[in-house]
């Protein structure tokens, strides 16, 4: 399982060894890099690519050029403040307050503390903070906006277009969800083999597995995949449902539970592949505020599914096989910038 990726941020050597210490204590969290001020944990973000930024929120109450909120629009992460001075944020991006952490806390304390960071930090990568008890001068945290999904469809050819997409994705790359036509046997093996070549997770649905950044996961045979809220966040439900679109999983009814669930936090994409399905679903999307990508004929082993949806006026963009990840990823950043 692909561990939590974490950069902790502090201007205490000390400070910084009980954080790195305590969050690499936990077997899903990795501390890939530490910075003493801002500007090194901006030079850090490019090439570390974490996957949540523990702040202290005093020296984010320090940053008078705005440099934090500036890296935060260039490279949009989930922010754990850690700190009495919760009320910081950092562009918008601050998911909450982690707790309140003394130069020289007590050992009774830095285990209270490390259960809240944890819990934050693992909260802040599926895009949820649950209600918890702040420390003193910490105001609760607030519910945060969801995060941006891709959506992506796919037949006849797919296998080969969804493992090139998934190997483009960067560690980051938003939630992905996945719908191929295959018999059930091969999708937990379609899953591994992307995973094997890809930056992010790619793993085979189960039932209430939350969505996330640098999580991509695909519906497995004979199951619908729906994408709902829950009290944890964004999940996936999985069902035996009818066949629909004459499919099961059907990439209609992802599309659709996707536009019912995020309206314009939303990208679809529809790949080659013969017959209609995916059509109706990626015109709700587009419908519902969310940005709809189709590959071109030229890149498709079978035009179908795109022409019926472009038939349908349900597309934005046509776009070759190989632009389309760098299009998802940018119009999905955007679609939440705008939504905020």
């Amino acid at each position: 399982m692909r561990r939590i990726r974490v950069l902790v941020v502090d201007g205490s050597a000390a400070t910084r060894h009980i954080l790195c210490h305590m969050l690499s204590a936990d077997g899903e969290i990795e501390v890939v890099g530490a910075a003493a001020d801002v500007v090194s944990a901006r030079d850090q973000m490019g090439w570390l690519a974490p996957d949540v930024v523990v702040v202290d929120a005093a020296l984010a109450s320090r940053d008078r050029s705005g440099l934090l909120a500036k890296m935060m629009r260039q490279r949009p992460t989930p922010v754990v403040m850690v700190g009495a001075d919760g009320g910081a944020e950092a562009g918008g991006t601050a998911l909450g307050v982690a707790g309140d952490l003394a130069p020289t806390p007590s050992v009774a304390r830095v285990a209270e503390l490390g259960q809240a960071v944890v819990s934050r930090v693992k909260a802040a990568a599926s895009g949820y903070l649950p209600a918890a008890p702040c420390f003193t001068g910490a105001p609760p945290p607030s519910e945060p906006r969801p995060h941006p999904v891709i959506a992506v469809g796919a037949s006849l050819g797919g296998v080969a277009a969804i493992r090139r997409l998934l190997a483009a994705m960067p560690a980051n790359a938003p939630g992905i969800l996945i719908v191929q036509h295959m018999p059930p046997a091969f999708t937990r093996r379609f899953a591994d083999r992307c995973n094997a070549i890809s930056s992010i997770q790619v793993k085979e649905a189960e039932q209430g597995d939350l969505v996330r950044r640098g999580l991509a996961l695909v519906a497995p045979g004979n199951y619908h995949m729906r994408l709902v809220r829950s009290a944890q966040g964004l999940c996936v439900a999985l069902d035996r449902g009818p066949l629909v679109s004459g499919h099961r999983p059907s990439v209609d009814v992802l599309f659709d539970s996707v536009a019912s669930a995020l309206g314009s936090e939303a990208v679809g994409v529809l790949l080659t592949g013969m017959g209609r399905d995916g059509a109706q679903g990626l015109l709700r999307m587009k419908q519902a505020g969310g940005r709809t990508i189709a590959q071109d004929e030229a890149s498709c082993v079978v035009f179908g599914m795109p022409q019926q949806a472009l038939a349908l006026g349900a597309v934005d963009w046509v776009l070759p096989l190989e632009d389309i990840a760098a299009q998802a990823l940018l119009l999905a950043e955007t679609q939440q910038g705008r939504s905020s």
